[in-house]
C-alpha cells in the first residue's frame, strides 16, 4: 500500500512539472493530491515511529517506509 501512495505522488509530482504552463486550476488540483498522499505517508510513518507512546508502534512499519521513501528521492 505504501509503495502505492509513493509511486502516485511521484507521478503527480511529474505531471505538475510536465503541466507548469497549463491552467492554475488544474495545478492547484494535482498540487492538492500530492500534498494529500505526502500527508498520509507522513501520518503513517508519526503513528508507527512513536514508539511506546504512539497509537501504533512497529519500528518495521516505520524503518520500511523510509527506506522506500529514500529509494524513490534517489530515482529521482
Amino acid at each position: 500500500m505504501l509503495k502505492e501512495i509513493l509511486n502516485t505522488w511521484i507521478m503527480i509530482k511529474w505531471s505538475m512539472k510536465l503541466y507548469k504552463d497549463s491552467q492554475p486550476s488544474r495545478l492547484k488540483l494535482l498540487d492538492s493530491w500530492q500534498y494529500a498522499l505526502k500527508l498520509i505517508a507522513n501520518v503513517t510513518y508519526g503513528y508507527t515511529a512513536a514508539g511506546n507512546t504512539g497509537w501504533m508502534p512497529c519500528c518495521e512499519i516505520a524503518d520500511a517506509i523510509v527506506g522506500i521513501a529514500w529509494t524513490h528521492l534517489e530515482q529521482l
